[in-house]
């Protein structure tokens, strides 16, 4: 892994999100001119298979609909991850958990999958990414 701040974009560790495909809800009690606006709920399963601790420093998700057009992001820094789990520590050799429940505004597109783009950094500031893509069903 790099020096602090760089990013690697081949993590140690395996990820995935939970359950697939996704379910999406409509947010009641909320109007749009357009589409509802929609919630979901899952966890983000980190597996750790590097040799020290690592920290989920940042999660961008997004909603797409199966063409480059995708809503509004929603993004969770890491003083916004701290404060929702308290620790964002993943240990080696432990699959974390992380629950999630994002809602998103008001769309004119028909989502088709969730992306979760995720910024794990190591003790030195050195970062990873990765991209978890997951079918809307």
């Amino acid at each position: 892994m790099g020096g602090a701040g760089d990013v690697d974009p081949s993590p140690a560790v395996a990820g995935s999100i939970v359950p697939q495909p996704l379910a999406l809800a409509p947010v009641t009690g909320v109007r749009c001119p357009f589409l509802t606006p929609f919630t979901t709920s899952f966890d983000l399963v980190i597996d750790q298979q590097g040799a020290s601790d690592l920290f989920l420093d940042q999660v961008t998700i997004r909603l797409f609909d199966g063409s480059s057009l995708g809503g509004s992001p929603v993004l969770m820094s890491a003083a916004d991850l701290a404060v929702r789990f308290r620790s964002t520590r993943i240990r080696p050799g432990v699959t974390s958990r992380f629950g999630f429940a994002p809602r998103f505004g008001c769309s004119t597109f028909l989502p088709r999958s969730l992306h979760a783009d995720i910024v794990l950094r190591d003790g030195s500031g050195g970062l990873q990414t990765a991209r978890l893509v997951v079918p809307i069903g």
